[in-house]
């Protein structure tokens, strides 16, 4: 069903006598080993966890020791970065998006030899 390896926000909607529901689903895709980042809850509009996690074939796990160093960046659409944060010898950060305006976001993990990438849907 997919082509690439990644995250994928599904949505679906039902009709029902009050009109249209829409509700999103999030899903992720494994096939190669290496870090990721997970982002959670998603969608959101408040506090939301972003972890680096270790997969290996079809599971994943937090990472066993913690990233030296890593940069995490949110960017709106308009490519405007909203948010930015350091991180040393740990692999989870939190952040708040209360009051950001609803849509999608870009959420880029910077590590020494890698870049990771991740999609936020805020509501």
């Amino acid at each position: 069903m997919y082509a690439t390896v990644g995250t994928w926000t599904l949505s679906g909607s039902a009709c029902n006598a009050c009109g249209y529901t829409t509700e999103f689903l999030y899903c992720e895709v494994y096939g190669a080993k290496g870090p990721i980042i997970t982002i959670s809850p998603n969608p959101t509009s408040g506090i939301t966890t972003v972890k680096l996690v270790q997969t290996t074939d079809a599971s994943k796990q937090l990472l066993a020791t913690p990233v030296d160093q890593w940069t995490i960046e949110v960017y709106d659409t308009q490519l405007r970065q909203l948010w930015q944060q350091t991180k040393s010898n740990e692999n989870t950060a939190v952040f708040n998006t209360h009051g950001w305006q609803p849509g999608i976001y870009t959420v880029i993990v910077r590590l020494e030899k890698e870049v990771l990438t991740g999609r936020l849907v805020v509501q």
